[in-house]
């Protein structure tokens, strides 16, 4: 049985409220990192979560709400947003002994996962990168992982693009006018894009 909890982190005068799935029988554990619009129920995500779920690994959903003051700069926002993040991901660990871990991110959330690895020693067993920012790149060769984008992603230049199909290959899946949202004009398109991501990411994680 699924249970779904908030867990509350108080940090910086501020509590960050972050949503966990978990179930007994769990050994994985599974964090999403969203974009900076802070939503993880977008189609891709949503169906990603769906699957874990019925492959018995808790989830955990991050949230950047009160995380962030316009007026910090970027750095004191990403420190923020990084201490908030690794106590939620502890705090989830307590009593239980997962074996593998899992970090899907979008847009924003590509910078705050590897970030994270980085500065608090996590590791991950697999890691998605849907949407990448070209600020994002540069972790992809310490962190590899699937790396799922668009040719028409604005946050992503066509030539970055290019380079990263031709360095990581068989991971890397690229959406023909497919934007930042992993969407295009066409509905149909879109639809379809979304399938794709969803049963490349299943492939990946079943490897």
């Amino acid at each position: 049985m699924i249970s779904v909890s908030n867990i509350k982190i108080e940090l910086y005068n501020q509590i960050s409220e972050h949503i966990f799935y978990s179930q007994p029988e769990s050994n994985c554990l599974t964090v999403i990192f969203p974009g900076g619009n802070n939503s993880t129920k977008t189609p891709i995500l949503h169906y990603c979560r769906k699957h874990l779920l019925e492959n018995h690994s808790d989830f955990l959903s991050i949230s950047y709400k009160n995380l962030i003051v316009s007026e910090d700069s970027v750095e004191v926002k990403l420190e923020k947003v990084i201490s908030a993040v690794y106590e939620a991901i502890k705090k989830v660990q307590e009593g239980k002994n997962y074996t593998k871990k899992v970090f899907i991110s979008r847009s924003f959330g590509n910078i705050v996962s590897n970030e994270i690895k980085i500065k608090e020693s996590i590791t991950a067993d697999k890691c998605i990168y849907i949407a990448p920012t070209d600020e994002a790149v540069k972790y992809f060769e310490t962190y590899p992982g699937l790396i799922i984008t668009g040719t028409k992603d604005s946050y992503l230049p066509v030539e970055q693009v290019n380079i990263i199909k031709e360095k990581y290959k068989d991971d890397v899946l690229v959406f023909e006018n497919g934007n930042h949202s992993i969407e295009s004009d066409d509905m149909s398109d879109t639809l379809d894009f979304c399938k794709k991501a969803v049963l490349k990411i299943i492939d990946y994680l079943e490897m």
